[in-house]
C-alpha cells in the first residue's frame, strides 16, 4: 500500500450528510487518495466493503445503529488488512476511558482531518498495515 500506481482507496462512513460530504471532499482533494465510496451507517459500510475494497476507512465514532467502534471491529474481522481510523467531533480522549477503539488504529478529531492530516495519518499508519 503506497502512493505508487493507483491512489489509496478510502471509504468514508458518517451518518451526517454534511460531515460525510466534507470528509469525502478532503479525500478527493488529497493527492494519492481515491474516494472509493461513502456510507451513511455502519451496516451500509460493511455491505460496501467487498465492492469498493478500501485500504483505509474513516468511520465516525457516534452513529445510530451500528456505531463506529463496532463497525471498526467488524471491518477488522472481515478485512484485517484494511486500516480503520475513527473520526470524532468530540474529544478523541473520550475513547481512552474504557470504551476502546474496536480495532481502529487511530482516532482523529474531525477538525484535524484535512488534506495534510490525511496524508500524515496514512504515512504513519499505512506502512504498518496489518498483514
Amino acid at each position: 500500500m503506497s502512493f505508487e500506481g493507483r491512489g489509496v482507496r478510502v471509504l468514508v462512513v458518517d451518518d451526517s450528510p454534511e460531515c460525510r460530504a466534507a470528509l469525502a471532499a478532503v479525500v478527493a482533494a488529497a493527492p494519492g487518495f481515491d474516494l472509493a465510496g461513502t456510507a451513511g451507517c455502519g451496516e451500509d459500510a460493511l455491505a460496501l466493503l467487498s465492492q469498493v475494497e478500501p485500504e483505509l476507512v474513516l468511520v465516525d465514532v457516534r452513529m445510530p445503529g451500528l456505531d463506529g467502534i463496532e463497525t471498526a471491529r467488524r471491518i477488522g474481522e472481515s478485512r484485517p488488512s484494511t486500516i480503520v481510523v475513527l473520526v470524532t467531533a468530540s474529544a478523541a480522549s473520550e475513547l481512552s476511558s474504557g470504551t476502546g477503539t474496536g480495532g481502529a488504529v487511530a482516532v482523529l478529531p474531525k477538525s484535524r482531518l484535512c488534506v495534510r492530516g490525511l496524508t500524515e495519518v496514512w504515512q504513519r499508519l499505512g506502512t504498518h498495515a496489518r498483514p
